[in-house]
């Protein structure tokens, strides 16, 4: 199985760095203000816009790219080479503000996280932040590489949740005219 995205990013080489280890916080302030935040991303996003809205691009399975094996295996001890990829974007005001991109194992999906294949247009945080308690992992930042115009780089993050105790990994990609510091609440 090839390896692919419906995203315009070069997801192959990132380097991920753990995000509490950052040393020059003063480089990228309102950034990493967003990039550390433990909350739902969506309810920031929705505090901050007038409409909001997911298009999903992708739900399907599909080999995984080396760096997402690398975090299944260190921190869940889970072997995973092809998983059900959700790629979606979340819409702020009718421009793309976040490029987010799920892997989630097929071990993953007992009981209830079955509903995790049948979010079509929904946001993920309604099941991640329902009030159900879902642990979150380490949040790991990079800068990755992308084919649109005007960008050359996109900020992001990503984290592993445990609905249900079960592993699936969530990334999230800023577009490049992504306004940081625009207050949301």
């Amino acid at each position: 199985m090839q390896l692919t995205t419906s995203l315009p990013l070069a997801l192959a080489g990132v380097r991920w760095r753990q995000g509490q280890q950052i040393t020059n916080r003063n480089r990228y302030p309102d950034e990493l203000r967003w990039l550390l935040d433990r909350g739902s991303l969506t309810a920031r996003l929705k505090r901050r816009a007038e409409t909001f809205r997911v298009i999903r691009l992708a739900s399907e399975t599909r080999s995984i790219y080396n760096h997402e094996r690398r975090i299944f295996a260190s921190a869940c001890n889970v072997r995973v080479h092809t998983a059900i990829v959700r790629e979606v974007i979340l819409c702020c005001d009718g421009h793309a503000a976040v490029y987010a991109r799920t892997v989630i194992p097929w071990s993953s999906l007992a009981g209830s996280n079955r509903r995790l294949l049948t979010l079509n247009e929904r946001p993920l945080a309604d099941v991640l932040f329902s009030g159900c308690g879902v642990a979150r992992g380490d949040i790991e930042v990079a800068q990755v590489r992308t084919s649109m115009p005007g960008s050359e780089r996109l900020h992001a993050r990503r984290s592993l949740f445990f609905p249900n105790q079960k592993p699936i990994l969530v990334a999230e990609f800023f577009a490049g005219d992504f306004n940081f510091c625009t207050t949301e609440e």
